[in-house]
């Protein structure tokens, strides 16, 4: 049996807390997003949470034009697989953006 065909079968079963009470199976299109997440896990992955401590440095390392994806390559990882963290990294990149076209702005006024 493939390992895909595993989970699938894992969760389409009822856990046994649950008694005799009807439960269908997870939804294909669940088990399936979940398998595809975990194939493209990799040994060394970080979690949300750290990758929260450290967006700040990798949201300034590019807004530097510097190659963050090499620089903190777990990072980059994450980000690219996380919806959530990618969507902060954006409205970070954004403020940065916006904070030095404002300097700019002011110091060709000044």
């Amino acid at each position: 049996m493939k390992w895909l065909d595993k989970i699938i079968a894992l969760f389409s079963k009822r856990p046994p807390a649950m008694g005799d009470l009807p439960q269908k199976g997870m939804p294909l299109q669940v088990v399936a997003s979940f398998a595809g997440s975990l194939a493209g896990t990799q040994p060394g992955e970080i979690a949300c949470d750290e990758v929260d401590s450290l967006m700040d440095g990798f949201a300034e390392i590019m807004a530097r034009g510097e190659d963050a994806s090499r620089i903190m390559p777990l990072v980059r990882l994450h980000i690219d697989h996380c919806p959530e963290c990618r969507e902060e990294l954006e409205a970070l990149l954004a403020v940065i953006e916006a904070y030095q076209q404002d300097d700019h702005h002011a110091a060709k006024v000044g």
